[in-house]
């Protein structure tokens, strides 16, 4: 964990014309039009590729009237959708998440505003900062997540592989790690 606390995290930034992304799903021209740029040193990109997220640059379609993206399950997202919510009202100084899906899968999409999510494997730690529309985090399997530093109004929209089932929660770290260990 001390390892990947060192390596530091991902960061998506709106203000410049580079994004600096050391996750995975990084290397493709994002919606606005910015290259991502990648500096991963082999042991990064070793241990980063373990853990089961990615970012996913989605396509996005637009003229002067506006913007669209489309999802759709099982095309440009990695598994049939069952069930969608959004997560709104957001309060910086409050933090959501930590937990973990034993099977559920995710994409999650800060439709407004930005916040941090902070994913563990169990053996490493990752910090994500997720900002922009027309980019979305996958989380896979076994991921244990927290979300914080929610800027005023943030708006999230998460698509989900399986219907809400309460028994496929893990609600405490220390189970978390022996399911995983």
């Amino acid at each position: 964990k001390a390892l990947a606390a060192a390596m530091g995290g991902m960061v998506l930034d709106n203000d410049s014309d580079t994004n600096v992304n050391s996750g995975k799903g990084a290397g493709k021209e994002g919606g606005s039009g910015d290259k991502t740029d990648i500096t991963v040193s082999s042991l990064e990109k070793k241990i980063k590729d373990k853990m089961d997220y990615k970012l996913i640059d989605m396509t996005v379609f637009g003229d002067r009237r506006g913007k669209l993206i489309s999802l759709e399950g099982n095309k440009n997202v990695p598994f049939d959708i069952k069930r969608v919510y959004y997560i709104f009202d957001t309060i910086p100084d409050e933090e959501r998440g930590k937990h973990a899906h034993k099977d559920l899968e995710q994409i999650i999409v800060a439709i407004d505003g930005a916040c941090e999510f902070v994913l563990d494997d169990g053996q490493f730690r990752e910090t994500i900062w997720l900002n922009r529309p027309d980019v979305g985090l996958y989380i896979g399997k076994n991921m244990w997540r927290e979300m914080r530093h929610f800027s005023y109004g943030c708006k999230l929209m998460i698509l989900a592989s399986d219907y809400y089932k309460p028994e496929e929660y893990i609600r405490n770290y220390d189970e978390f790690l022996k399911g995983v260990g």
